[in-house]
């Protein structure tokens, strides 16, 4: 499935900021509600004499589309930009168009200035596939055999329940257990800890997974408490198998519930897509499910989202 996220900003520059520099004039970096991708639009004065718009793209290893124009409605003009692959930065794609010479730009009969500005209009859509799942595992994996070794040298009680594990597994997949193992907790002293916040089937995924095994997420709910067990214990390749989960699963009835989980969480991917997802339920004037049992930051983000941004420089 893909992602798409609309842009339609307006940029306003004034003349003489315009006129004094010939560097670029850059706007601020703008983040989009597509994971990993941000943009940035600028004004790049060229040898030629030629004035360049373009929109800088970062972005994962995954490929980005874009159908985006500009107008600077003062002049009746509007352009169509192409893709151009960035040669110095695998992780950015270029969008770039030539709108005119800076003397063609100053010269006020050709209207690009209005009121001492000129004002760029953006507009378009980026459309990225979704993260996909990874299942890396094989019954000779080293993790598979760790797993099956009697010299485990941790445990963890949940309820009636425990686990044993290697310590020094569980340092390398989580930073908060690095931690506890590195210093003088109680529960490195006494070789055990308490988990009373998660249930065991959560934490038996978890610590299974720690060893490389497959992660089998069954519900939408489990899903949420992986990515909480994730977040607490600050297992990062967890977190994104739980995200990546999440992500396939949005829609409608349950988008409420992941965004409130994406901020207790503080899973910004999910959080981000949640937001595109809405965004887009606001325009289309779709009924959700929910949506007056938001967290009030998330709603605060979410209506920064849902409108046209302007900037002046």
């Amino acid at each position: 499935m893909k992602m798409e996220y609309p842009v339609q900003m307006k940029w306003v520059i004034k003349a003489e900021t315009l006129n004094a520099s010939n560097n670029d004039i850059s706007k601020a970096i703008q983040e989009t509600t597509i994971p990993y991708v941000y943009y940035q639009p600028l004004l790049r004065h060229l040898s030629s004499g030629n004035v360049l718009f373009c929109i800088i793209f970062t972005k994962d290893d995954q490929a980005i589309e874009a159908e985006l124009s500009i107008s600077i409605p003062s002049a009746n003009k509007t352009y169509q930009m192409e893709m151009h692959v960035c040669k110095r930065e695998k992780r950015a794609v270029l969008y770039k168009v030539i709108i005119a010479s800076k003397q063609e730009l100053m010269d006020l009969s050709n209207n690009y200035i209005k009121n001492g500005n000129l004002t760029i209009h953006v507009k378009g859509i980026i459309k990225k596939q979704n993260l996909k799942r990874k299942y890396p595992f094989a019954e000779t994996s080293l993790g598979c055999i760790m797993w099956k070794k009697c010299d485990k040298d941790f445990t963890f009680f949940i309820g009636d329940n425990s686990i044993k594990v290697h310590k020094f597994v569980m340092a390398e997949r989580s930073t908060y257990f690095k931690a506890m193992f590195d210093a003088s907790w109680k529960e490195n002293e006494e070789n055990e800890t308490t988990v009373t916040e998660f249930q065991y089937t959560i934490v038996k995924k978890a610590v299974k997974y720690c060893y490389d095994f497959p992660l089998s997420i069954d519900t939408e709910q489990e899903a949420i408490s992986l990515l909480e067990f994730s977040d607490y214990y600050d297992i990062k390749t967890l977190k994104l198998e739980a995200e990546s989960f999440l992500m396939e699963k949005i829609d409608v009835e349950n988008v409420c519930n992941f965004a409130n989980a994406s901020i207790k969480s503080n899973s910004k991917i999910v959080r981000l897509c949640c937001i595109n997802f809405l965004v887009k339920c606001l325009k289309d004037s779709t009924a959700v499910e929910g949506i007056d049992d938001l967290d009030a930051d998330f709603k605060s983000q979410l209506l920064s989202h849902a409108f046209c941004s302007t900037q002046k420089i």
